[in-house]
């Protein structure tokens, strides 16, 4: 089976070719699979709230629906997602890391809307890897001083999922002309309130 790779500087060369609301699109799409992870930790070891994550991520998409204009985005947003990032120092287990990744790229989100600068979406897109890079490594036991960790890590069925989603995406976004309302609409309902998150984990599992 082809190995999948995405290196930065692809990622940059083709978000630079994209309009702003591809380059919102695309950081809603890695967000998006980050926020289960968010949910799911929250749900298990009853700490954080996600309601002020996805009042981001819904702000996001309605703020594809309103021209391109410059989109004022308010303190409170900023704030109330910090409020509910997680001590790493706190929690012995993986999943801290990966609920801390969520808020990091929803912070992420909202300061590409408010200044517009292309490195925070390579952040995030980064981040998404990174989470899973966490997981797999904890998942499957690797110690870090195995010298095939990073083409195992590479091979894994979870960072290979990842990076064809972030492909895919792109590749889906450069497939179309111009971003209506009715394709935001479209891809919300398609990309939004996901059971599973980047992690694969059923986040209709907890209870």
């Amino acid at each position: 089976m082809k190995m999948e790779f995405y290196s930065i500087e692809q990622h940059r060369e083709e978000l630079e070719e994209c309009s702003y609301s591809k380059n919102v699109l695309f950081a809603l799409r890695c967000c998006e699979r980050l926020y289960p992870n968010f949910v799911f930790f929250s749900s298990k070891f009853r700490t954080g709230d996600p309601v002020p994550l996805r009042q981001s991520l819904d702000f996001s998409w309605l703020s594809l629906l309103d021209d391109e204009r410059k989109i004022d985005v308010s303190e409170y947003l900023f704030s109330s997602i910090e409020s509910q990032m997680p001590d790493t120092e706190c929690f012995d287990t993986i999943y801290v890391s990966s609920a801390l990744d969520a808020c990091a790229a929803c912070l992420l989100l909202l300061e590409f809307l408010r200044h517009r600068r292309l490195n925070r979406i390579l952040e995030i897109a980064t981040l998404a890897r990174d989470t899973v890079d966490m997981f797999v490594q904890e998942l499957e036991n690797l110690p870090p001083n195995d010298p095939d960790i990073e083409k195992k890590i590479q091979a894994h069925e979870l960072m290979q999922n990842e990076i064809k989603v972030q492909k895919s995406t792109m590749m889906l976004l450069k497939s179309i002309n111009t971003i209506t309302p009715d394709i935001v609409v479209k891809l919300k309902e398609e990309w939004s309130n996901l059971s599973k998150g980047s992690i694969n984990i059923d986040v209709s599992s907890i209870s």
